[in-house]
């Protein structure tokens, strides 16, 4: 079994979660979500201190701290309400589209039809919360669905 395959069978795992647990999975999402904007934050923080710059008013650690915030107030303030959840799973949409393009571009080093699935899933997770108006239970069935159908494109790519 190759690393097409592995990956399919990990986004029909992903895609049947999500079609049938939407509510569950778009509340898993969102967490996910903010604590990767937190880490991402932190880190930021991290590596400016490591390098000796202990300059509180450096650009990354005020971005570290902004992205910080950001995610504490979406994690506190805002996820039960559908406009900044939508928000967020455009934001989402973004950073798959992001990554789909850099593995095409050869900066990431997966094979070019996963990246075109993970461009495309990109593509899906940015529209659908348009198309839905914002629904979340819905944009999460509609990706779960994508994700299995790529799942096994990916699972019978030979």
């Amino acid at each position: 079994m190759d690393r097409e395959q592995l990956f399919g069978i990990a986004f029909i795992a992903i895609g049947l979660i999500l079609m049938i647990l939407p509510g569950f999975s778009s509340y898993l999402i969102l967490v996910i979500i903010d604590l990767l904007v937190m880490v991402l934050g932190a880190n930021l923080i991290y590596r400016e201190f490591k390098k000796g710059n202990r300059d509180l008013m450096s650009k990354r650690i005020l971005a570290g701290i902004i992205l910080i915030l950001i995610a504490l107030i979406f994690y506190f303030g805002f996820k039960h309400t559908s406009l900044f959840a939508g928000v967020q799973f455009i934001l989402m949409g973004i950073i798959f589209m992001i990554l789909g393009s850099l593995g095409l571009k050869k900066y990431i080093h997966l094979s070019k039809l996963v990246c075109t699935i993970i461009l495309i899933l990109g593509i899906v997770i940015f529209i659908v919360p348009f198309i839905t108006g914002f629904d979340l239970n819905a944009s999460t069935f509609i990706v779960g669905m994508t994700t299995a159908v790529e799942g096994i494109l990916l699972f019978l790519h030979k």
